[in-house]
């Protein structure tokens, strides 16, 4: 997973680099520099995985007994602290150091809010989702995730039967509400849709969040009830039909999704929707209290779930500048020892995951004197590198990544090709294409190259033109597309 572990009979060790052996350096170290002993630790992946699982029981036990008055406490109280002796045994075992790491929250959901400002956290969940991320980091296994949730599924229904809302009606029947009603309901329910995939598919982490799962479920039941009435024929023809089913998706698809068209077509029946609202006056209705609740605590996530994803991103910025910053130092002592520059090639993967799925963000450091490719992009196995930098090594499935392969495919070196001879190359690639229209095939490939919001143009980072003045991809109307990827 890192530069510098090394594997054997089941020890991880954490030793100097080659470069650092060259210069004297021998201690083992800590992220941080500090010199240590060795260690190594065991990591069982059902152990993490069951802690994991449990640790979302403690959130939305811990949530729900301080949002949710109608609570039942004390079988709150006692879940808690049933759940908190099963991790504590859990700890003993094979966990990596998350035994080291590892403090009781609190000592009961009662004290919670005292002792969380003991610890200098803002409120009682704030101590919760910090251990929650420790767990995340040891990547727990999707698989094993599976079998836990299914060992403790008497813990998982006690703990959703006892941080279910109980006050007030929790149904709203859409059929007997007039047009100008349903109008201004699909608005407010679909702005709270919007919302919730807006923080989650942009963040490019995932993480957990158990009451903005179900909120976006049972919005998106409340929007197809809706949608299902006969006066809504005309909306209804607009919701996009490849929005995610769940928030647990791949991340990665629903990152491509919402890139490559999703937040469009999303706009695009919010527009509907506005329309319509605008035309009957903006009427505006009251809507049940348990509603309203409903919808502030889904304020109340998404500012949480941004709030954590912006803080996630800052340590990982962080990360990368002190590796930068150690890396830039390591090779300035090597020429002071040696007396001689040397061409450093430092390229590593920095690889940090998140609750349920997880993605790579590949970081190269280049430092390269060789002379630069007559070529904008050239590609090396199965990576395409433009002016040397390698671009979307995590966006292969996409659409737009497929197209420009095929596009490079045929014309390495640039060139013009015919849409005929590209669509070819394009259906061999993605048979789901076979059934398109030569118009709709044209319009795709002219969407996955060269649209300014969704192409590859865009998500590779390239600019508008190259320093030749001429666009590195550019249609031929009626004819083809240009790719002037010779450097002059």
């Amino acid at each position: 997973k890192y530069d510098r572990i090394i594997v054997q009979d089941a020890h991880a060790y954490f030793c100097p680099s080659e470069d650092e052996a060259d210069i004297g350096v021998d201690d083992w170290t800590t992220s941080d520099g500090k010199v240590v002993a060795p260690k190594s630790f065991y990591v069982d992946p059902e152990n993490i995985a069951s802690l994991w699982v449990l640790w979302q029981q403690l959130y939305l036990l811990t949530r729900s007994y301080h949002d949710n008055n109608a609570i039942d406490r004390a079988q709150a109280e006692g879940l808690y602290l049933e759940i908190i002796d099963i991790v504590e045994n859990i700890l003993r075992g094979e966990v990596g150091d998350l035994n080291e790491k590892y403090k009781r929250p609190f000592t009961s959901l009662l004290s919670s809010t005292i002792e969380s400002k003991s610890k200098n956290a803002e409120k009682p969940i704030d101590l919760i989702n910090d251990f929650l991320v420790k767990i995340s980091a040891f990547e727990p296994y999707p698989k094993y995730i599976a079998e836990k949730f299914d060992q403790y599924k008497d813990i998982i229904s006690r703990v959703s039967s006892v941080t279910k809302a109980v006050e007030g009606k929790s149904k709203i029947d859409m059929k007997s509400l007039s047009y100008e009603q349903a109008i201004f309901l699909t608005k407010v329910i679909f702005s709270q849709i919007y919302k919730i995939l807006q923080v989650v598919c942009t963040g490019y982490i995932m993480q957990s969040n158990e009451q903005l799962y179900s909120a976006y479920v049972i919005l998106m039941d409340q929007l197809r009830e809706l949608l299902s009435r006969k006066d809504f024929l005309n909306i209804e023809k607009d919701l996009p039909p490849d929005m995610p089913e769940n928030l647990l998706s791949m991340i990665d698809s629903m990152d491509v999704w919402w890139d490559c068209g999703g937040n469009t077509r999303m706009m695009s029946l919010i527009g509907t929707i506005e329309t319509e609202w605008v035309r009957n006056n903006k009427q505006t209705f009251p809507l049940p209290t348990w509603f309203i609740s409903f919808i502030t605590d889904i304020d109340n996530s998404v500012t949480e779930y941004r709030k954590i994803n912006d803080k996630n991103w800052e340590n990982i910025l962080s990360k990368i500048d002190n590796d930068r910053k150690k890396n830039g130092d390591m090779v300035r002592d090597y020429q002071k020892i040696t007396g001689t520059p040397q061409k450093v090639i430092h390229e590593h993967t920095h690889h940090f995951d998140n609750n349920i799925q997880e993605k790579d963000m590949v970081l190269n450091h280049r430092y390269d004197g060789t002379k630069p490719d007559s070529f904008y992009i050239i590609k090396k196995g199965d990576d395409f590198y433009y002016n040397g930098l390698p671009i979307l090594a995590s966006k292969k499935n996409t659409d737009y990544y497929k197209v420009f392969c095929a596009l490079y495919a045929k014309l390495p070196e640039g060139g013009k090709v015919p849409y005929k001879v590209l669509i070819a190359e394009i259906v061999s690639r993605m048979p789901e294409m076979k059934n398109k229209s030569d118009d709709e095939m044209r319009k795709f490939i002219q969407r996955n190259l060269t649209d300014k919001n969704n192409g590859f143009i865009r998500y590779a980072d390239i600019p508008e033109t190259e320093d030749n003045g001429h666009p590195l991809i550019s249609v031929v109307r009626g004819s083809g597309v240009l790719f002037n990827n010779k450097k002059g």
